[in-house]
């Protein structure tokens, strides 16, 4: 491993106090001092799971002849993966020990839907110091397509070689609408019922939904669906306001990771012609918004 001639040496020191909390407190030299025949931890995986992150590696160093040198702590460092000059560097004490593969975590900033790349060091304790540290290990990432992004994801390296597998094949929270289902025609004074189809497409469940149904036209709302019952929504009428004749308005509802349901949109068809349903569904998070608004149509006989 080359060194850095030249170089001021990274003093990192352990402080406990009564309460025995150790705080690790770096005081960085630039540029860092790489250690003399000591190898780079190997990153195996990264979780990210707001707001932590969470990165489990093999210890590769290796007492010197000597009988001295040992990691006495791991540096993580995690960047954005579209900027990688936002980055955070913290350490966190502990000596895993040669060839074992161990997870540490750490709190940090972590935006949504955002992807992020970590890499580990060991501090190398020489003569009761932490004057060392090893190059940076391989770099793995995980979080989602660059500018898309998801708020959690894993990613892994399964063998050796440095290549970074990331985890991309699905966002966290993609909630979307499956469309309207119900009769196209109807007549005129019925009543008829309709049914709002709804998903969490992503690997996390989505909390604190909003839904909002509103009919224009020929339709009309009969009556919001009763709260509680569908997905924990708590449904409240809506009045007429612009081009809506009526509708509901429900908040609070959730979603698992994979699930599907519906709701029902209770019409009445008022007058003949043509009437429109129209559904949005709202979660904060979600990284794809032109998937939450449908409409359907009814022409009332």
């Amino acid at each position: 491993m080359p060194v850095e001639h030249g170089a001021r040496r990274r003093e990192t020191r352990i402080f406990c106090g009564a309460g025995l909390a150790c705080v690790l407190v770096a005081a960085l030299a630039s540029p860092g001092h790489a250690a003399v025949g000591y190898t780079a931890p190997n990153l195996l995986g990264l979780t990210l799971s707001p707001p932590d992150a969470i990165v489990t590696f093999r210890d590769n160093v290796k007492p010197n002849s000597d009988g001295e040198g040992t990691d006495g702590a791991v540096g993580v460092t995690i960047s954005e993966r579209a900027n990688p000059a936002v980055s955070v560097t913290k350490f966190v004490p502990g000596v895993p020990g040669t060839g074992k593969v161990v997870t540490r975590s750490v709190r940090v900033p972590i935006k949504p839907n955002t992807a992020y790349c970590a890499q580990v060091k060991s501090a190398i304790l020489v003569d009761g110091r932490y004057t060392e540290h090893t190059a940076p290990s391989n770099t793995v990432c995980a979080g989602g397509r660059p500018g898309e992004g998801t708020e959690s994801g894993t990613a892994s390296l399964p063998d050796e070689g440095g290549v970074v597998i990331t985890d991309e094949g699905a966002f966290s929270t993609d909630v979307s609408l499956r469309g309207v289902t119900g009769e196209a025609t109807a007549p005129v004074g019925s009543t008829r019922n309709y049914w709002v189809r709804y998903t969490n497409e992503g690997r996390v469940a989505a909390e604190n939904l909003t839904l909002v149904v509103q009919t224009s036209g020929a339709l009309g709302i009969r009556r919001p669906p009763d709260s509680g019952a569908f997905n924990g929504f708590t449904c409240a009428a809506l009045g007429a306001s612009g081009g809506a004749t009526a509708g509901y308005r429900c908040t609070g509802g959730s979603l698992k990771a994979g699930q599907s349901a519906e709701i029902p949109v209770l019409a009445k068809v008022a007058g003949p012609g043509a009437g429109t349903i129209h559904v949005s569904i709202d979660y904060p998070n979600d990284p794809i918004k032109s998937n939450n608004s449908t409409t359907f149509s009814v022409q009332a006989q």
